[in-house]
C-alpha cells in the first residue's frame, strides 16, 4: 500500500490531497487508511507534505512506484 499511494503522489503530480484520496478511494482504498498511510509516509520523509499537496522526494524510488501503478490509474482516469 505504501508504493501504492507513492506511486499515485508521484504519477499524479501536484495535485490537492482530496484528488488522490478520492482517486484511491474509487480503487478500493479507504480514505482512512490511505491518509494513514501517507502520513507515515511524510513521517519518514518519502514524501513532503505541504500541507495541500503531497510531493515525492526521492525521484528513482517514486518514479519506480509510478510504473506499478500506471495502469491501474489511467483506467481509472479513462472511467471519468
Amino acid at each position: 500500500l505504501d508504493a501504492k499511494i507513492l506511486g499515485y503522489v508521484n504519477y499524479l503530480g501536484p495535485v490537492s490531497k482530496d484528488q488522490i484520496f478520492t482517486l484511491l478511494a474509487r480503487s478500493g482504498t479507504t480514505i482512512e487508511i490511505a491518509k494513514n498511510v501517507a502520513e507515515r509516509l511524510a513521517i519518514t520523509g518519502i514524501i513532503t507534505d505541504t500541507g495541500n499537496h503531497y510531493l515525492p522526494v526521492n525521484k528513482e524510488v517514486s518514479d519506480l512506484a509510478s510504473t506499478s501503478v500506471e495502469t491501474e490509474i489511467i483506467k481509472l482516469l479513462s472511467e471519468g
